[in-house]
């Protein structure tokens, strides 16, 4: 279990350090939870569930950068696979819960 907890880790590092991916997935997304926030309409399960698109680009990313090509046989939803990108997400929805409770996004 340590070892799925490392690997989450680096993967939420990866993600959220990416200026790509914040100013193309990240920030467009959170701009979208702090409306539904102010409306009352946050879920946390949902937006684990929308946070999935912005991990499995970052996943895809981490592959393309540090793992090589595909030609060395092992895929990027090998290397992170399922219930990590889900922890990772997870992971991502209560920090934006505990942003948007504090009033720091909005």
């Amino acid at each position: 279990m340590a070892i799925l907890n490392v690997v989450a880790s680096e993967l939420e590092l990866c993600a959220v350090n990416d200026g790509f991916l914040y100013r193309q997935i990240h920030r467009p997304y959170q701009l979208n939870l702090i409306r539904k926030h102010k409306r009352g309409e946050f879920n946390l399960d949902l937006c684990a569930k929308g946070y999935r698109y912005f991990v499995d680009e970052a996943a895809k990313k981490y592959h393309r950068d540090f793992c090589g090509s595909d030609d060395s046989g092992v895929k990027w939803h090998q290397v992170f696979p399922k219930d990590v990108r889900a922890a990772v997400c997870m992971s991502l929805a209560l920090q934006a819960k505990q942003s948007l409770d504090l009033g720091e996004w909005g």
